[in-house]
């Protein structure tokens, strides 16, 4: 989503212009459309699998990191934004993991209950 914006588009132009925006193969507008359909997919898919929450403390964190520019400020938040993303990704990955794993038993001790 970050190179979507001019400063990133002219730096790209120079240093890497294969890149779609700066090959011309897609418009900042276009990129922009791609992510807002990425961002209502996601966040369905979230919710269908019980990871809303986290899905939207990730969405706050890209919007604030590469919108707001917040890890450009020096390199604390550069670090604690870094640090925030990685910890939400393994969090809903471990939460997904856990609740999956929690309705398995639930399934088992039921099936157990009515064979007895």
């Amino acid at each position: 989503s970050n190179q979507r914006h001019p400063d990133s588009i002219a730096e790209d132009t120079i240093n890497k212009s294969w890149r779609p925006i700066p090959s011309r193969r897609m418009t900042p507008e276009g990129t922009r459309h791609l992510l807002i359909a990425g961002i209502l997919v996601t966040y369905m898919a979230s919710c269908i699998i019980g990871t809303s929450t986290e899905t939207l403390v990730l969405f706050t964190r890209n919007w604030l990191y590469n919108d707001i520019g917040l890890a450009n400020s020096n390199w604390i938040w550069r670090n604690v934004m870094n640090a925030l993303g990685i910890t939400i990704t393994l969090f809903g990955g471990v939460w997904y993991a856990w609740v999956e794993h929690a309705a398995k038993n639930r399934q088992r001790r039921k099936q157990g209950a009515a064979s007895h």
